[in-house]
C-alpha cells in the first residue's frame, strides 16, 4: 500500500466494505428469504469489521493469517447462531461473500471504463443512497414496463353443461328358498 494517496486508500476501504456488506445482505436474501435478522444495516457493520480485518490480513504476515482463519470461523459461527442458517447454508453464503468480489470487481471495472475512482467512490455513494432512501420509506421509481400488447385470440363458446343421468339403486334380487323339506298337509 506503500504510494497509494490517502483518497485512494480511503475510497478502496468504503468501496470493499460497501460491496462486501451488499455481497453478505444479497447472499443471506438469497439463501434464506424469510430471515428476519437479515438487514443491510448489520451488514454494513459486519462491513466495516471485514475491512479492519482486511487491513490485518493484507499488513501483518503470520498474524494476517490467523486473522483470516479467525475471520472465516467467526462468519460461520455469526450465520449459524445469529442468522439462524444451517451449517451448509451458512458455508454458501461464506464462499459467496470471499469468491464474490474476485468475480465482479474486473467486471465493475470494465463497466465503467476501467476509472478506479469512479468506482471504488461512486459504487458505495449509490449503495448508500438506495439503502437511504429505501429505509425511509421513499419508493423507488419503477422500472417501465414493456409497452407490446399481446393479441388473445377469441374463447371458443362455452358448450352448456351436461345434465348427468340420475341413476335409482335396484335391490338385488331375493334370494331363492333353502332346498330342504318342503311342508306337508298330512304328517
Amino acid at each position: 500500500m506503500k504510494g497509494m494517496t490517502a483518497a485512494l486508500e480511503l475510497g478502496v476501504f468504503v468501496f470493499s466494505v460497501s460491496l462486501w456488506a451488499v455481497l453478505f445482505w444479497g447472499s443471506i436474501r438469497l439463501l434464506d428469504p424469510g430471515n428476519a435478522n437479515n438487514s443491510f444495516a448489520k451488514a454494513l457493520a459486519i462491513g466495516v469489521l471485514y475491512g479492519v480485518a482486511g487491513w490485518f490480513v493484507g499488513h501483518m504476515a503470520l498474524i494476517g493469517l490467523f486473522f483470516g482463519v479467525a475471520w472465516l470461523v467467526f462468519i460461520l459461527r455469526l450465520l449459524t447462531s445469529w442468522y439462524e442458517m444451517g451449517f451448509l447454508k451458512s458455508l454458501a453464503v461464506t464462499a459467496i461473500i470471499n469468491i464474490g468480489p474476485y468475480l465482479l470487481v474486473p467486471k465493475m471495472l470494465d463497466a465503467v471504463g476501467g476509472n478506479v475512482y469512479v468506482l471504488l467512490w461512486g459504487f458505495p455513494a449509490i449503495v448508500m443512497i438506495v439503502w437511504m432512501m429505501t429505509s425511509r420509506g421513499v419508493s423507488l421509481p419503477a422500472l417501465p414496463r414493456a409497452r407490446a400488447k399481446v393479441k388473445t385470440a377469441p374463447a371458443a363458446p362455452a358448450e352448456p353443461p351436461v345434465a348427468m343421468p340420475v341413476y335409482r339403486p335396484v335391490a338385488p334380487p331375493a334370494p331363492p328358498p333353502p332346498p330342504g323339506d318342503k311342508p306337508r298337509l298330512l304328517s
